[in-house]
């Protein structure tokens, strides 16, 4: 994981709606923990008025429109994922975690992986808040899930794990 100074990214917050249902329980946990928390709002391409209003007010780095995700995400030290609903498999979490990135979940985030994802899971806000602090107070912890989640995504994601899976399937399909 890339190494983040403290002047940097606290938490990555990818989804927003979440977050807008989570920030009065985080914000005020983050302001106590850290001062002023300098939270980035990543979304891939034009963010609403509404989006836009919430990072001022709060002062969060809204990234949107960005070209390189990694740049993004190596200003990061914890990923959440605080999400009402989903559907599939979430790639944020998956970015994040290929990244190296510790991550704060929540239960609906995991639904489309299998048991055993490498992410701390919280299923309100005071656990959430719990789990975040976790990881903030002890870089060790964080690294070491960070790794893991890294280490998981490279040995059940990637192309080379699902060629084998997509070949018998069109095989099947073109028969």
């Amino acid at each position: 994981m890339a190494e983040v100074p403290e002047s940097r990214a606290v938490v990555a917050a990818f989804d927003v709606d979440g977050t807008l249902t989570r920030r009065d329980c985080v914000v005020p946990f983050l302001r106590e923990l850290v001062g002023t928390p300098k939270l980035v709002a990543a979304v891939a391409s034009r963010p609403t008025t509404a989006i836009r209003a919430l990072a001022g007010r709060h002062g969060w780095a809204l990234e949107s429109d960005f070209e390189d995700l990694y740049t993004v995400l190596s200003s990061i030290r914890v990923s959440v994922a605080p999400l009402t609903h989903s559907s599939g498999i979430q790639c944020k979490v998956l970015d994040a975690a290929a990244h190296g990135l510790p991550q704060v979940v929540d239960e609906v985030a995991l639904l489309g992986f299998a048991p055993g994802f490498p992410a701390l899971v919280a299923s309100d806000d005071s656990a959430f808040v719990a789990r975040l602090r976790e990881l903030l107070d002890d870089p060790d912890a964080a690294a070491s899930l960070g790794a893991s989640g890294q280490a998981h995504v490279a040995a059940q994601y990637t192309v080379d794990r699902w060629v084998p899976w997509a070949t018998r399937t069109l095989g099947l399909a073109a028969r």
